[in-house]
């Protein structure tokens, strides 16, 4: 190819590219057309056709870029393609019912007299709710619960629910519950609650004790929260995990709670809530 062919061929690339998008068929076939013929050449000169042939098979190969390159190149069309989702994430619903049936759903729970921060959290079918307190309980025999809660003393007798014990560390309230009476614990043990460092002490009635005749009948009252108008009764066929977070500058305290005998369904579900438990801060 010679060397003016060559450039003009270049320029009209450079053409090309420019219009991309705008250029039908006939009009490269239209633009090709316009390119100067290529000298005729003796068919008696084998190697001069070998030359001509090249030369043409460059020009259409030019060619046939341009048209693949316009099809490339230009906008596709505003199509989803097959096999594509889109998938939004729905904000948390703010409607937790303040007694009755908890519908299915992740929810938020605002800050409150039990929650230093906002809580999120997802809830499954089959959980009750009352009081306007941020707990659920397994309908329909309790199986298992959860709630939280702000301490700021506990009993010092549970099953008489004498004077509280003020705890004012973060230390404190674990240390103070493993040293209750009539009570067996294990802990406390480093773990996580929502991402965050907490501490977890397992609390059940102490074996051969009868709680039967103490203050809250068949359980030992760990504590009262004046402020939020609740309180946590450790019931005697029951195991309670208290876990302690520090939660924007504050000590914030969640409990679950299961039967002995508790299906495996409702301890799973508990778990799941537990797990899916993260604070606004």
């Amino acid at each position: 190819m010679s060397p003016n062919l060559d450039g003009q061929l270049r320029q009209y690339c450079i053409e090309m590219d420019e219009a991309q998008g705008v250029l039908s068929f006939d009009d490269i076939m239209e633009k090709a057309g316009e390119l100067p013929t290529i000298r005729k050449v003796q068919h008696s000169d084998s190697s001069e056709r070998r030359r001509w042939v090249i030369a043409m098979a460059g020009i259409g190969a030019v060619v046939f870029a341009v048209v693949v390159g316009l099809g490339l190149l230009s906008p596709a069309p505003d199509v989803a393609q097959p096999g594509t989702t889109t998938t939004t994430t729905a904000p948390p619903r703010t409607d937790y019912p303040e007694s009755g049936p908890v519908e299915a759903g992740t929810y938020r729970l605002e800050p409150s007299a039990s929650t230093v921060a906002a809580v999120i959290l997802t809830m499954p079918e089959g959980w009750i709710t009352q009081d306007g307190l941020p707990m659920a309980n397994k309908a329909p025999n309790e199986d298992a619960g959860f709630a939280f809660y702000t301490v700021g003393r506990i009993s010092s007798d549970p099953c008489e629910r004498a004077g509280g014990v003020a705890v004012g560390s973060f230390d404190a309230l674990a240390e103070a519950l493993v040293d209750l009476p009539d009570i067996s614990s294990t802990g406390p043990v480093d773990t996580t609650l929502g991402g965050l460092p907490a501490q977890r002490v397992d609390l059940t009635v102490a074996a051969g004790f009868d709680a039967s005749s103490c203050n809250a009948p068949g359980g030992l009252q760990i504590w009262y929260s004046e402020l939020a108008g609740n309180y946590f009764v450790l019931l005697d066929d029951h195991t309670a995990s208290v876990y302690i977070i520090e939660v924007a500058g504050q000590r914030q305290v969640y409990v679950t709670s299961v039967r002995n005998g508790a299906t495996e369904q409702a301890i799973a579900e508990l778990r799941s809530i537990t797990e899916s438990i993260h604070f606004d801060q």
